[in-house]
């Protein structure tokens, strides 16, 4: 039986929604930790099995990074204020990212549901350990990054990396592309949280065609998610104007730390 034909309880689908809020404001204010907190929820609350909650997961943040991208663009077209994406320096990311999404995919089905899940909540762990760190850290994190950065080799490799790790568990991996772009590209925080949503979007896009054929996708559940995505989304572009960064992340931080220690716990 198919997810959309079950019945389903009033306190799964305000379980959901809040979810659905949170990748949304997520995406809005950070460009990234939508499919971070979206898979989670197709996991626990939905009952999917963690492969068929991947690939649903990814095509509500796939989606949802898109049209935040395009928003985007016909805001800086609007307002010289608004932080444009940087396409040359997303280039390299997003060309590795599209190989490794692919293979993390096709490679998914070989590797037991409980390593993956291992793998997911130590993922979360880190990312939340990463975005306290950058929002205690003594410099802004809204300034370029030092003139001495690492080599701009390493981000095809960084784009294999967190490519494979979208097919593999299904998230999207903003929370190392956006640091990895402010310093191998110099990026501001705001210009490359505009400019990670296009990685995200190809690498989920990549992994949700290796997963043609091997999982089914809650189409309906993940219209209803994406639907209350998108309209926190728009909310949390507005947000991140008129919030302090720094409490941004340490809010989402401490959330996604949650999440990482529930998951590892439960598996």
């Amino acid at each position: 039986m198919m997810w959309s034909e079950r019945y389903v309880p009033w306190e799964t689908s305000a379980v959901l929604a809040i979810f659905a809020i949170l990748t949304g404001l997520a995406l809005g204010t950070l460009g990234a930790g939508g499919a971070i907190l979206a898979l989670p929820a197709f996991t626990y609350a939905a009952h999917l099995p963690h492969r068929e909650a991947s690939a649903t997961s990814l095509l509500v943040v796939g989606t949802a990074a898109l049209i935040g991208g395009l928003m985007t663009l016909r805001r800086c077209q609007a307002s010289p204020d608004e932080a444009l994406p940087d396409f040359k320096i997303a280039l390299p990311f997003l060309v590795a990212g599209l190989l490794g999404s692919w293979g993390g995919a096709k490679l998914s089905p070989f590797i037991p549901d409980v390593a993956l899940k291992l793998l997911f909540g130590a993922i979360v762990v880190a990312a939340a350990a990463a975005l306290a760190a950058r929002a205690l850290a003594k410099s802004p994190t809204d300034t370029p990054a030092p003139a001495k950065v690492p080599p701009r080799w390493l981000a095809p490799l960084l784009g294999l990396w967190v490519g494979g790790l979208t097919g593999l568990v299904g998230v999207g991996g903003g929370f190392i592309i956006v640091p990895a772009l402010t310093l191998i590209g110099g990026l501001s925080l705001k210009r490359a949280s505009a400019t990670s949503v296009w990685i995200i979007t190809g690498n989920a896009a990549a992994a949700l065609v290796g997963y043609i054929g091997q999982v089914h996708i809650a189409w309906g559940l993940a219209g209803a998610f994406l639907a209350v995505t998108l309209a926190a989304m728009v909310v949390g572009q507005r947000l991140a104007h008129h919030t302090n960064p720094r409490t941004l992340q340490l809010v989402f931080a401490t959330f996604l730390l949650i999440i990482g220690a529930a998951t590892l716990i439960k598996r």
